[in-house]
């Protein structure tokens, strides 16, 4: 399990009650494990086994880091949303950012080329997103994951706000906003436009 003050609590605490850590990660051979989506604020963490400290390993760098050996040493975590993963025989860790992008005709264009999309969205906690001053036209756009169709997306019929749903395109109308968005529920807002004609 992944545990810290990053990642609801250390055990015991209110976030992490116990006795089975919140934050568990999976694996199908015993050697690699996994955890998505998990939303990390700005704060330590450690990778712990069985719901106990007999075993347990830290670090020194983030979001990756070699042989995690040393229990007393915490992992510096930045906030943000996280796959995660962890081998078990070198105890290497690795924290891949999830991140979002809104794309459509509505917001400057369908993404067409290699490389991040233009209009990223930000983070403090991992899971509300947002990004300040877009400036939109007439059209459609939706929300993209990690920059790839395969990642995930989804739109919205509504506007200015509403709850995604993948196969729509939310029907942006032009001005410029301060985009918020819940990557858990999907609920989006655009806000009330910053600009007048």
């Amino acid at each position: 399990a992944i545990v810290g003050e990053a990642v609801g609590g250390w055990p015991g605490d209110p976030g992490n009650p116990g006795p089975i850590d919140v934050h568990q990660m999976t694996t199908t051979d015993g050697e690699t494990y996994t955890l998505d989506g998990v939303a990390l604020t700005t704060g330590p963490v450690k990778f712990r086994q069985d719901n106990a400290w007999n075993n347990n390993w830290g670090g020194e760098s983030f979001p990756t880091g070699p042989g995690a050996t040393d229990a007393t040493k915490d992992i510096p975590a930045i906030a943000g949303a996280y796959n995660v993963t962890f081998t078990m025989s070198t105890k290497a860790y690795d924290f891949k950012v999830i991140t979002y992008s809104i794309v459509g005709d509505g917001v400057g264009g369908w993404p067409d080329f290699v490389g991040p999309d233009p209009n990223q969205l930000s983070t403090e906690d991992g899971v509300n997103y947002m990004i300040n001053g877009l400036v939109c036209t007439d059209g459609g756009a939706k929300f993209r994951l990690n920059n790839a169709w395969a990642g995930g997306d989804w739109g919205g019929t509504t506007f200015p706000a509403g709850t995604g749903k993948a196969s729509d395109n939310i029907p942006v109308v032009a001005g410029t906003y301060n985009l918020k968005m819940n990557r858990v529920t999907g609920d989006y807002d655009f806000g009330a436009s910053l600009s007048t004609k």
